[in-house]
This record gives C-alpha cells, structure tokens and sequence, in this order.
C-alpha cells in the first residue's frame, strides 16, 4: 500500500475522494429548450452544481430560469421545482405560459435572508426537488437592517450573508451528490450603481465576490424591444429579442454569445403567445450538423421538404417533440465535436 493509500485509508469520510476517471461526478445537464443557449453551454447547465443569471432590470432573467424550470420538469417528471421569491414578484400566469406545471412548483417568499438561507439549505437537501432558484441576491436582506433604523449604517452585511448562502450551497450540493441526488441551483443577481464613479463601469453585484467564484455558470442577459411603429397596433411589443453573455463557463463551451426570440403578441405574428422564434437558427445549425438539407428556398427535415421557414415554423408549431428531438440531436452534434 502506498503512503497516498495509507493517508485515504484513515480518511473519516472515504466518499469525498474519488478517482479522475470516477464517471459518478460526470454530472448530466439540464436544457433550456433554447438552442443557441444549449449549444454555447455544451448541453445545458450541470446538475449539481450552482450557477448564475444576472442583467439589467427586464433583461429576461425571469423568463429564462422559468425556461430551465420547465425543463427540469419534463426531465424529472415525479420531482418539483422552488423558487425562492425574495422579491414576492413571480408571475404564476406568465410561468404557466411558457409551459411550466404548477402543481409541481413550490414558491416562497422569506422574511428575512437568515430565514432565506435556512429555507434553501433545506430545499437542497430534499431529494424530491430538482431545481432551486434564488430570484433575486440583491434582495436578500438581513434581519440587522430590518429591524434598525434606517439612518444605520451596516457595512457589507448583505455580502456575508449571499457569501453565507453560498458556503451552505457548496456544502449541501457536495453532501447530496454522495446519495445519488443533483439539484440544479440558479441564483438571480441585478445591478446596481456605484456612488460617485466617474470613470470606467458604474454597475456592480451585490454579494461581493462569491456569486462569481462559486458557480459553474455565469450568464449575462440583455433585452431589445420590438415595437409595432405603424397600422392598429402602433406601440405593440411584437417580440422581445433576448441576449445572452456567458461570461464564466467551467465545463468547457467554445460559444460565449447568442440571441433568441420571444413573442409576445399573437394577434401581430401569428405566432402563439410565449412562443421562442428560433426555426432560422435550427435550420442553420441543423445544416452545420449535418440533420437539415437546404437548397433554394426549400427546407428538408424529418423525411418532409417545405418551402420556405414559415412553413418550418409551422411544422414545429404542430410538432413540439419532432423539435425538441431535432434541437437535442443538434445539441448531441455538438457536445461530441466539443468532446465535453
């Protein structure tokens, strides 16, 4: 036995080291359903694991964690969601619309950050729950400050605390991989202003540092608009155009930026309301892969030619698997390129 095997030997706990060829820790990902978002994460986010979406106000970081939440949903069909709505603002109807089950989603809305903390360390450690998100960091709020006035002055409190929360993350989600159960956490961060900067980036994250360094994902979000500027629905948003930045990837994405669609208004469109626009980018990412056939105008997928991306779109509309099948196997094209 050598000295290595003789320290391991005498370890308390002999499940916290484990071999570099160790498949267990090879954590499967979880999807968004939005393609040029699956791809530049190779997959999706690790289960397991803690991430981050952060941006401006109506930046889309509701929406996209709601997205991750349906799709955690279809892929763990007896598990539930929490969401832990600091805020008290989540919109159960517009969750409903993009496809989420709200008989199996579990909200609520803390007191204080201390009770927060305890509230989701306890959630992490439920193995009938698949995903938890934070929603938001900015809001977590300590008790000292609620029950002081508000002239006192308590410096970096707020940071300990979302650090604290983090520390418990790391801790439970480590603790429950050993049992077979991978949670996928999603912290919700907002910017805010520094006061008296004259130079350089005005915005910064509460919490410090640690959202940042304990996550394996960092995702910017960004929004556009698009308003109707003539005929009856002049002032109408047709569709929001989201952005999306990822700015820390640990697991080994080669994409770092991306857009997709998200319609708002039927009557304008004729697209279904909540609906991703996202056909252009499967056809040329389809054809990239190597499961879509091009010529002309003329589109050919599952076995069928059509003319034109409207008519795709409207494939999709009626097929919802043959897409999410079709946006999985480019996704797999990937993940195989990548060897990730």
């Amino acid at each position: 036995m050598s000295e290595l095997d003789e320290v391991i030997k005498n370890i308390k706990n002999q499940n916290s080291v484990r071999k570099g060829n160790d498949g267990k820790y090879i954590f499967p990902r979880l999807k968004s359903g939005i393609l040029s978002l699956d791809i530049a994460l190779a997959g999706g986010l690790t289960l397991s694991n803690a991430h981050l979406i952060y941006g401006e106000k109506s930046s889309g970081k509701t929406t996209l964690y709601t997205l991750f939440i349906k799709q955690a949903q279809r892929m763990f069909p007896d598990k539930k969601a929490f969401i832990m709505d600091i805020e008290g603002t989540y919109n159960t109807k517009y969750a409903q619309k993009l496809g989420v089950d709200l008989d199996r989603l579990y909200i609520n809305t803390p007191e204080s950050g201390e009770e927060a903390v305890d509230i989701f360390d306890g959630v992490c450690r439920a193995d009938d729950v698949s995903i938890i998100v934070v929603d938001s960091l900015a809001m977590l709020t300590p008790t000292k400050e609620i029950e002081k006035s508000a002239v006192d002055s308590i410096v970096a409190e707020q940071a300990r605390l979302i650090g604290r929360m983090y520390r418990k993350a790391v801790n439970a989600l480590t603790t429950e991989r050993l049992r077979g159960h991978l949670p996928c956490v999603i912290h919700i961060n907002q910017f805010r202003t520094k006061v008296g900067v004259m130079f350089g980036d005005p915005r910064t994250l509460p919490g410090g540092r640690a959202p940042e360094y304990c996550t394996s994902h960092n995702i910017l979000m960004k929004n556009k608009e698009h308003m109707v500027d003539k005929g009856d629905y002049a002032g109408f948003v047709d569709y929001n155009e989201h952005s999306f930045h990822i700015t820390k990837d640990k697991t080994g994405g080669r994409i770092k930026e991306g857009a997709f669609k998200l319609i708002r208004d039927k009557d304008i469109t004729g697209l279904p309301e909540c609906y991703i626009d996202q056909t252009k980018t499967i056809i040329t990412q389809g054809c990239l892969a190597g499961l879509v056939e091009k010529a002309g105008s003329f589109i050919t997928l599952d076995g069928k030619k059509f003319q034109g991306v409207d008519k795709v779109t409207e494939f999709f509309i009626e097929n919802p698997d043959k897409q999410e099948a079709l946006q999985d196997a480019i996704v797999d094209y990937y993940v195989k390129k990548w060897d990730v």
